[in-house]
């Protein structure tokens, strides 16, 4: 009695527990699973794609990841047989697809002509969907993972190879790259150890802008509960400018933003070398306001001004929580940190030390800001002493300088829009950069003297008999 062939079947019509079943599939991606940091292989995974375009996840044990490895070659395509169908595992997932196949030996892999069938897969994810995908590891809460993450956008620039390592524990290789959606909202995306090192920088950035860069089976994760960042995972493939049906389209929305203000090159993470640190992000200010903040929110940028005159409107001091620089807030006579609640008592932190806000009102040429951080000066700053709170005898406030004093300085920044607060930036005749030493500022220079009150108001009873058992009077910290 002949045996009837069996019917070809498509991957829409599989369902868990079929049996007797044909596919014709391409081979798209094979990759090793693993857990990283652990380099160990826990299987061998592919991505198939059938005629009608649908996809399908397939699983091989460990054990036999040497000899699927030469048979599953990326761009064949096969009548595959003999094989079981399971549901898809939640962990590392990279499709929808709720079914997966089993590939075991005797599973029948015979080739086939490549014709007709399609020449990638995604299924992209914008930027505002992604916090629908993040996901958290310290959230023990969590029963399904979220599937793995497509995405597309426009390549801006990346960083070198490098390593991340604790020799008593793991070691792992890490790139830093930036993609910018149509937008101009930009997300980092991170890519570990073999991927690292294959990213082909060089010959990236030498092709014409702008770059379409679609990266597949990523984890999306917050920085800091904050900023939306992608991640690589072992089944992460990077395409560049890739041959997919709306590339063009995309190249030529770019392209449009291209032409009307090119995107800044930026590093978005600090740099261990002091020196490239104090040049990092070195961008003039009439170039960086035609910029949207938020395209930019957290990069740190660095710049070379001359001071020409203070604002004295704003406080020059804050009340900060005892443990972190919060601000805290009064109420019945108790200092309540947004973060560790009510504190025995407060600290008073100079406003050096806040975030740099740049006014993108201000006139071209002329900036208000406040610095964060100043390079090049190797003596730590000196606290400024206080009485206590019941003492009448004040501090002496710094001295406010002169409009026509002017200083060379080295700021770094922090890029933030500040349109909350309505200011008048300082008006300066001039913009050079001049510079005078100390000793020239204290000889030729007579500042005024500005009395400033630390202390709004009286502290409360029980503050007072505080104060008056603890040891040392309550200080700036810087």
């Amino acid at each position: 009695m002949a045996l009837v062939p069996m019917a070809l079947s498509s991957i829409r019509d599989l369902k868990p527990g079929d049996t007797g079943k044909v596919l014709e599939l391409k081979v798209y991606r094979v990759w090793a699973s693993r857990n990283p940091p652990d380099t160990t292989e826990k299987g061998y995974r592919a991505i198939l794609l059938d005629r009608h375009g649908d996809a399908i996840q397939a699983n091989m044990d460990a054990d036999d990841i040497h000899h699927f490895r030469p048979i599953l070659i990326p761009g064949q395509a096969f009548q595959i047989s003999d094989f079981e169908r399971t549901p898809t595992d939640k962990w590392q997932r990279t499709l929808e697809n709720p079914t997966s196949l089993s590939f075991t030996r005797p599973t029948r892999i015979d080739a086939i002509p490549i014709e007709s069938f399609p020449n990638h897969y995604f299924h992209f994810t914008s930027y505002n969907q992604l916090p629908t995908k993040v996901w958290d590891p310290r959230d023990k809460g969590i029963k399904d993972y979220p599937v793995l993450t497509d995405y597309i956008g426009c390549y801006i620039t990346s960083g070198d190879a490098g390593n991340i390592e604790n020799l008593t524990k793991n070691q792992s290789r890490i790139r830093k790259v930036e993609m910018q959606n149509l937008n101009r909202i930009s997300i980092e995306l991170t890519l570990w150890d073999g991927l690292a090192d294959k990213f082909e920088k060089q010959e990236i950035e030498q092709l014409e802008r702008p770059i379409i860069i679609a990266v597949s089976s990523c984890r999306v994760s917050k920085f800091l509960k904050r900023d939306l960042q992608l991640s690589s995972t072992p089944a992460t493939y990077y395409y560049i400018n890739t041959n997919i049906p709306d590339l063009e389209q995309y190249k030529a929305a770019y392209r449009v933003l291209y032409e009307e203000k090119e995107p800044l090159c930026v590093t978005r993470y600090r740099l261990n070398d002091s020196e490239k640190e104090q040049q990092k992000n070195r961008i003039p200010f009439q170039q960086l306001f035609k910029h949207k903040p938020a395209s930019y929110r957290g990069v740190r940028f660095t710049c070379q001004e001359t001071i020409t005159k203070l604002n004295t409107s704003r406080g020059w001091y804050y009340t900060s929580c005892c443990v972190c620089i919060n601000k805290v807030t009064q109420s019945d006579g108790n200092y309540r940190c947004k973060t560790h609640g009510v504190i025995p008592a407060p600290n008073y932190r100079n406003c050096w030390n806040k975030p740099h806000h740049y006014n993108t009102t201000s006139n071209p040429g002329v900036t208000e800001f406040v610095m964060d951080e100043v390079f090049g000066i190797t003596d730590k700053p000196k606290q400024i002493e206080s009485n206590p709170s019941g003492s009448e005898s004040l501090p002496k406030a710094l001295p406010a300088p002169t409009p026509e004093l002017k200083v060379e300085t080295t700021t770094e920044a922090a890029t933030h829009d500040d349109s909350s607060k309505e200011t008048t930036p300082p008006q300066a005749t001039s913009m050079a950069m001049q510079t005078r030493s100390k000793t020239e500022m204290e000889s030729n220079v007579a500042p005024k003297t500005v009395i400033r009150r630390i202390f709004t108001e009286e502290p409360s009873e029980s503050k007072k008999k505080d104060l008056e058992c603890t040891e040392h009077p309550p200080s700036f910290a810087t």
